[in-house]
């Protein structure tokens, strides 16, 4: 079902394979470049839906202490102010 549909509510994390409830949690997507570094027209692209808990344990653990702040930014803008 991965790139399928831009509709998180009908999506598995690509991950743990349970539906995204975007009520639940924050849905994610995953946009996959490979051949970044060739021209355009050999670039190729695939796009996958994930939860953020889901993507955050995919990182080494230095990466999600000094580098991963999407979580903190999603945080700080869904709290009251």
């Amino acid at each position: 079902m991965a790139g399928k549909s831009t509709d998180s509510s009908s999506c598995k994390c690509c991950f743990c394979n349970l539906l995204i409830d975007s009520s639940f949690s924050d849905p994610c997507e995953i946009d996959i470049l490979i051949n970044m570094d060739k021209p355009k027209n050999q670039q190729y692209s695939q796009v996958f839906y994930c939860h953020m808990i889901c993507l955050k344990k995919q990182f080494h653990a230095e990466i999600q202490q000094n580098y991963f702040y999407l979580e903190s930014l999603v945080k700080s803008k869904n709290s009251p102010d």
